[in-house]
Order: structure tokens, then sequence, then C-alpha cells
């Protein structure tokens, strides 16, 4: 019957307090791959700055790649959850303009955050790639307004490439230390974004 019982530490499950720490060596990793970036921070690192050991660490993540990915895919899916909210609160017409405008806000807004998760994390594995293309889909239809594989496969292509250009201007800002004005990189992806509008009413 004990055995049955989940044992519980000051009324929290153990589920419960391994997301704890996996929650903790989240918001540490993103601290310490800002300031650091990913190349040059250790798993060490990381747990020190979270307050746990590194056999946590091996708890909730293969390696420090595992760690990056998870990183990484919190971050965007943050990002997009506040993208989203900025559309609803403007007319259809001012949606592209309105995402690329918060978009390219929030990188200059954090700019050690944005060398991390858009220059550096480049080229590390092929894990961290396959996550970079997930990315630049999970972009696609946030402006498409609508599922990749509702599109065409022609239409599917040219989606991917213009987002692709769209997070090349941003890499191109982010090199240069943002110093083109953010209304000018803005009209610059919304002359791309417009393509993928177009696609999202058609489907």
């Amino acid at each position: 019957m004990a055995q049955a019982v989940e044992r519980r530490w000051r009324g929290r499950g153990a589920d419960e307090r391994k997301a704890e720490r996996r929650a903790q060596l989240l918001t540490a990793a993103l601290q310490v791959y800002s300031e650091r970036g990913f190349r040059h921070s250790s798993v060490k690192a990381v747990c020190d700055a979270a307050g746990l050991t590194e056999r946590y660490f091996y708890e909730s993540f293969a390696n420090s790649e595992d760690m990056l990915v998870a990183v990484a895919s919190a971050s965007l899916q943050y990002m997009v959850g506040e993208l989203r909210a900025k559309c609803e609160v403007v007319p259809r017409n001012e949606r592209l303009r309105t995402i690329l405008t918060n978009y390219y806000g929030m990188l200059r807004e954090q700019p050690a955050h944005a060398r991390a998760f858009l220059v550096e994390i480049r080229g590390i594995s092929p894990i961290v790639d396959e996550y970079l293309e997930t990315a630049v889909e999970t972009f696609a239809e946030l402006i498409v307004d609508a599922p990749l594989d509702r599109l065409s496969r022609i239409d599917r292509m040219v989606a991917i490439g213009a987002v692709g250009a769209i997070l090349n201007i941003a890499l191109d800002w982010i090199i240069n230390d943002f110093t083109t004005p953010i209304e000018e990189v803005v009209e610059a992806a919304c002359r791309l974004g417009t393509i993928l509008e177009t696609m999202g009413r058609a489907s």
C-alpha cells in the first residue's frame, strides 16, 4: 500500500518537484546563455545559476544541446503568444505590421537574448538546426495565420523562404548593433510578409 502512494515532501509530489527543478534550470539557462552565449556556457554554470547540482540537470536533459532547444522553444512559444495577443486588438489590415514591429522591438529591447537565440545558436548541432527549421515554420504560420499544411507545396516553399528572409533581416540588424532605424527594418520585412498575408487569405 505504501509503495502505491506517491511519496510527498513538504506537500509536493516527486513529479511536481522535478518540474520545479526543470523550470529553475530553464530560467537559469536563459540568463546564462544571454550573458555568455551558449558556446561559453557550461552545464555547471547553468546549475550554479539555478542553485542545483548537476545530477538534477541530467534528470531533465540529455545534454547541453537538449537544454538549449528547450530554452529556445520556450522563448519562441512566449514570443508567438505575445505577438498573437497584439494582433487581436488591431484590424486585419494592420496585422502584419503589428507582428513585425513588435517582433523587431522585442529583439532590440533584449539584444543579448537576440544574439544568443538568433545569431550564436546556428551551426551548433543537427538537433539545434532541426529546432531552427521548426521555428521558421512556427513563425511562418503566425504570419500566414494558417497551418502550413493547408498551403500548396509551392506556396509552402515560398512561405518558408519569405520567413527565412525576414529572419535574415533580423540577423543583419542584430550583427550591425541595431543601427538601422526600426521603421526601415519593419518596412523591408513587410514587403516580404505581404506575400504571406495573401497566402493566409487564400487558405
